[in-house]
C-alpha cells in the first residue's frame, strides 16, 4: 500500500491573490443560460461550464439545494426558478454580495446567499448539492 505524502501546497494564498487581481478594473456583464448577470470587481464571471451545470442538474419543484462557490449566483438563480428553495455559499464576501444583487435583479427570493468556507457555516440537509469551481484562468 502506498502512503500519500502530506503536501505543503496551500491554494488559499494563491487563490486570494488571484481573486484580488480578477477583472479588478471593471464590471463584467454576462448572459448565461439566458440570464443576464453582473460580475462585480473581484468575482469570477459565469462561463460555459456554468451553462453546462445549469443544463444538467436535475432538480424538482419540491427540492432544496446548496451551491458551494456561488460566484455571481447564476447557477443558484437558475436552480431557484425550478426548486423550492436554496442557499448559495461562497468564501468570498464580494461574491455573496454580487449574488444577492443578481438575485434581486431577477426577482428571485427563494435563495439565500451566505459567506461560508465550503460547509463550515452550513447546518442543514439538501436534496441537491452543486459546486462549479473556476477551472479556467480568468
Amino acid at each position: 500500500m502506498q502512503k500519500i505524502k502530506k503536501s505543503n501546497f496551500n491554494a488559499l494564498v494563491s487563490q486570494s491573490k488571484s481573486l484580488k487581481n480578477r477583472h479588478k478594473d471593471n464590471i463584467v456583464q454576462v448572459k448565461c443560460s439566458g440570464i443576464d448577470i453582473i460580475a462585480n470587481k473581484g468575482v469570477y464571471p459565469a462561463s460555459g461550464d456554468s451553462e453546462l451545470m445549469i443544463e444538467v442538474v436535475n432538480i424538482s419543484p419540491s427540492d432544496n439545494f446548496l451551491e458551494i462557490g456561488c460566484g455571481t449566483g447564476v447557477i443558484s438563480i437558475a436552480l431557484a426558478k425550478k426548486a423550492n428553495s436554496g442557499i448559495g455559499a461562497d468564501i468570498n464576501q464580494l461574491a455573496v454580495e454580487n449574488s444577492k444583487l443578481n438575485a434581486k435583479n431577477h426577482n428571485i427570493s427563494n435563495v439565500k446567499f451566505i459567506k461560508s468556507n465550503v460547509f463550515k457555516s452550513i447546518n442543514q440537509k439538501f436534496d441537491v448539492i452543486v459546486c462549479n469551481p473556476p477551472y479556467t484562468k480568468h
